[in-house]
């Protein structure tokens, strides 16, 4: 267990209640859970093209270009693909919905109508801004966070996790 930085000097301390075996097991385990995910019929596929495929078109190609475009009636599908690609590229970062709406040529509007929308399929979540203060209600930057980076890793085609992204991961 490392501690926060802000706790002083970063200390490791023992879990007495996690035997070595079981220690090493999860050091082993836990680089691969970042990479392959949290779907258990993923697993089983022999090699990572494979699961790479599996995962884009059962969660990526069913969830939100069938599914979700079916029940929401959307004129332009490929635009909520988009945006929702635009989202594996930032997890865990601020997202800026008009700076997201320029870079892919969409109005506001529309991102901000297709934010909920992704958030129902369960793909996606987005944590508001902390204050210790009364709760304001304030348009602005929002972090999200994606429920399984196996997602971003099989669209983004990665083969290897960076550090920066492991933070999704603690939030999820």
């Amino acid at each position: 267990l490392t501690l926060h930085p802000s706790y002083g000097e970063k200390q490791t301390a023992v879990m007495p209640f996690v035997s070595e075996n079981l220690r090493g097991k999860i050091d082993n385990l836990f680089p691969l859970y970042l990479l392959e995910g949290g779907f258990p019929e993923v697993w089983s596929l022999p090699d990572w093209e494979t699961k790479q495929a599996y995962l884009y078109d059962n969660q990526i190609k069913k969830v939100i270009m069938e599914d979700l475009v079916l029940a929401t009636e959307l004129r332009k599908p490929e635009n909520l693909k988009n945006f929702f690609i635009s989202l594996l590229e930032r997890p865990g970062r601020e997202i800026n919905f008009g700076q997201i709406a320029g870079n892919l040529g969409i109005s506001l509007g529309v991102i901000e109508k297709f934010f909920p929308l992704l958030e129902m399929t369960d793909l996606i979540r987005h944590v508001g801004k902390f204050s210790k203060g009364g709760i304001r209600v304030r348009k602005g930057n929002i972090k999200c966070y994606l429920v399984d980076l196996a997602l971003r890793n099989a669209v983004m085609r990665v083969d290897e996790e960076k550090p920066e992204v492991k933070r999704n991961i603690f939030y999820t």
